[in-house]
C-alpha cells in the first residue's frame, strides 16, 4: 500500500492540470477559454476541484455530457474509464496504471478502510431500495470471488 500525503496529491494535481489544458488546448500552457471538468463520483470529485484550482478559466460541472474532460482519483483496472468512454471526452486519473493500493489523505482512517465504507454504503442502499436486480448482481459477484 502506498499512502499519499497532501503535498503528493497537490504535486500530482499540478501535473494533471497541465495534461487537462493540453488535452483541451493542444500546445498551450494556459486555458484559452473556459474548461469544464467532471469528477467521477466519489474519488474524482475532490480531484476535479483540486485541478480546477490550478487552471484559470475552469469550472467543475455536474454532468459528464457538459464536460471537456473527465477526471478520477485513480485508474487501475480501467473499468470506470471504459464506462465513461461513451461521452467521448478525455479521461484522466490523478494516478494511472498503479498496481498497488493507494491511500489518499482525504480518506477517513479512523472509521475503517475504504472497502469497509463501500460495504456499509451497499448495505444501506439495499436496505433503503430493496432492489432485487442489484442484490442478484452482488450475490453473483461475491460467488465469483
Amino acid at each position: 500500500m502506498k499512502t499519499l500525503n497532501n503535498i503528493d496529491v497537490q504535486l500530482l494535481a499540478i501535473m494533471l492540470s497541465k495534461r487537462v489544458i493540453n488535452a483541451v488546448f493542444p500546445g498551450s500552457k494556459y486555458a484559452i477559454n473556459m474548461i469544464t471538468i467532471y469528477g467521477v463520483p466519489r474519488g474524482g470529485i475532490p480531484i476535479a476541484y483540486l485541478v480546477r484550482g490550478y487552471i484559470d478559466n475552469c469550472i467543475v460541472t455536474d454532468s459528464p455530457e457538459e464536460a471537456d474532460v473527465i477526471v478520477d482519483d485513480i485508474i487501475d483496472s480501467g473499468k470506470t474509464k471504459e464506462r465513461y468512454k461513451k461521452y467521448g471526452k478525455p479521461f484522466f486519473g490523478l494516478i494511472e496504471n498503479s498496481n498497488e493500493w493507494i491511500e489518499f489523505p482525504y480518506e477517513i482512517k479512523d472509521q475503517g478502510t475504504p472497502i469497509d465504507d463501500n460495504i456499509i454504503r451497499i448495505q444501506q442502499y439495499l436496505e433503503d431500495n430493496k432492489d432485487e436486480k442489484v442484490i442478484k448482481k452482488l450475490k453473483k459477484l461475491i460467488d465469483e470471488t
